[in-house]
């Protein structure tokens, strides 16, 4: 009896099957019964590469965020990324080891040619593996160094305004914002 009845329901990867090949999404998003072609080829995505040659880099549009000159970039990148508690100690630092900056100067550097998010995680796997960051005690074990989740928060907000999907600010507070810039 037990064989009858395992023959008689079907295995639920027939199951699936059957389903699959009777439900097809449609090109409006709607699920229909039997409905088995594909959606036409002018449907389908297309991916268009002049898009990422119209994009600006990261460095030009923190620039023009921030109201910085070029000149100014790494260093203002490098007082907003740098981990809080890390502040005060990575002068002392510099002080010590006048070339103690020079991986996360590299980091900000190779953040700056970025034109989209998918781009930074190659550029921060290149900056764990500086030869800096495995050697010094303070980079690696008391983070004396620039941290990479808030240049990715930072480079997230700046690149988000290029695409359009950021908030627009209020008119007080761009005004606010270009006073202090004027009174530097």
């Amino acid at each position: 009896m037990a064989t009858e009845t395992h023959q008689t329901k079907p295995p639920l990867l027939r199951l699936l099957r059957l389903w699959a090949e009777n439900f097809r999404d449609c090109p409006s998003g709607k699920i229909h019964p039997n409905v088995t072609q594909s959606p036409p080829k002018s449907r389908r995505i297309r991916i268009s590469f002049a898009s990422m040659q119209e994009r600006e880099d990261f460095q030009t549009l923190f620039c023009k965020h921030y109201a910085v000159k070029p000149d100014d970039y790494a260093t203002k990148v490098l007082k907003l990324a740098v981990y809080p508690h890390a502040r005060w100690a990575i002068w002392v630092c510099v002080a010590l080891d006048p070339h103690y900056l020079e991986a996360d100067y590299d980091f900000i550097d190779s953040v700056s040619r970025i034109r989209r998010m998918r781009d930074f995680q190659q550029t921060v796997e290149e900056f764990y593996e500086h030869p800096l960051n495995k050697k010094s005690l303070f980079r690696h074990w008391f983070l004396i160094r620039v941290s990479s989740d808030r240049l990715y928060d930072l480079a997230r907000g700046v690149l988000k305004t290029q695409s359009g999907r950021a908030r627009v600010s209020s008119p007080q507070k761009t005004a606010d914002a270009n006073a202090i810039s004027e009174s530097q």
